[in-house]
């Protein structure tokens, strides 16, 4: 997967003044470091009541907050766990 430039360039400059900030932020051993923000989107993408599937685009899960269907980290987190559950077919 290509990354723009620019856009490793703030990484590289951000996570250690935010490893300064909040300790263990920072480890060497980490896989993934991602970005919490504080904002809900300003618009829902549908998805079929039954499969929790995007009604336009089968396979997709719209899902959290990014989709509309949460309004905190965790309403987020229920709302993922059942789509989860959807896609496991344990609903």
């Amino acid at each position: 997967m290509y990354v723009a430039e620019f856009v490793t360039n703030i990484f590289k400059k951000a996570i250690p003044r935010i490893g300064r900030e909040i300790p263990g932020f920072e480890r060497h051993d980490a896989i993934l470091t991602a970005v919490e923000t504080r904002s809900s989107s300003p618009l829902r993408i549908t998805r079929d009541h039954q499969s929790l599937q995007s009604e336009n685009t089968p396979g997709l899960y719209p899902a959290g907050e990014g989709a509309g269907y949460a309004g905190g980290i965790v309403s987020a987190a229920a709302d993922g766990l059942r789509v989860a559950e959807a896609i496991l077919g344990e609903d």
